[in-house]
């Protein structure tokens, strides 16, 4: 296997079979694993429901953070030797080819950039499709959006300070690498502050236009 998607939840009972099932339909071989943070309404018992053989679920049974249940992921990815995890949100969802898309382009880069650790995708906002959700630029005090021109470079990838999460495929050996995420950050910057040191480390953040969620 080499794609684990990580889905962590709490409390999205609206949103979060649509997220399931968007990622099962991939054409990519892929397992899906979401971590529910303690969720009191019925989250957990819709994901009970998916009958599939590439889905598990794990109850942490408390709201542990983003950052630890991130690296529940890392070590399930790690442990069934997948090299790539995905992380998606619980109210995100994957356009068509998305994955296959991430995958290619991360394996095109990898070709020629040893130091890829991350390729997200272009974020749309589901109900305002023409509002872009840009990755940010850290300046030193502040994250700041880092906006490309997302014309004429449609089809490459850009090398990018620090995507969101959702929607970004990394390498679990980077991950790995740098510690993975820091469980004392509960929600804010989790993905970010991961992305500082891993940037610190040598590697680099790709962002891939072509590929989107909402």
């Amino acid at each position: 296997m080499e794609m684990l998607i990580l889905i962590v939840c709490y409390n999205g009972a609206k949103t979060i079979l649509n997220t399931v099932y968007s990622c099962l339909i991939t054409a990519k071989p892929v397992s899906v694993l979401a971590v529910d943070n303690g969720s009191t309404d019925p989250t957990l018992t819709l994901l009970k429901s998916v009958q599939d053989n590439r889905f598990e679920v794990v109850s942490m049974g408390y709201n542990s953070g983003l950052g630890t249940a991130f690296n529940v992921g890392i070590n399930a990815a790690h442990d069934r030797g997948a090299k790539w995890l995905y992380i998606l949100d619980q109210d995100s969802v994957l356009a068509a080819g998305c994955l296959e898309k991430l995958f290619r382009t991360a394996q095109d880069l990898l070709k020629h950039i040893p130091s890829v650790s991350a390729i997200s995708p272009t974020v749309r906002c589901r109900d305002f499709p023409e509002i872009i959700h840009y990755p940010l630029k850290w300046n030193g005090k502040q994250l700041l959006p880092e906006i490309h021109e997302t014309r004429g470079l449609i089809s490459e990838a850009v090398q990018v300070d620090s995507p969101i999460s959702s929607g970004t495929l990394y390498r679990v050996d980077a991950l790995k690498t740098i510690g993975g995420f820091n469980e004392s950050y509960f929600i804010d910057f989790v993905d970010h502050e991961c992305h500082l040191r891993l940037r610190k480390a040598g590697f680099t953040l790709w962002w891939e236009k072509n590929a989107e969620i909402f």
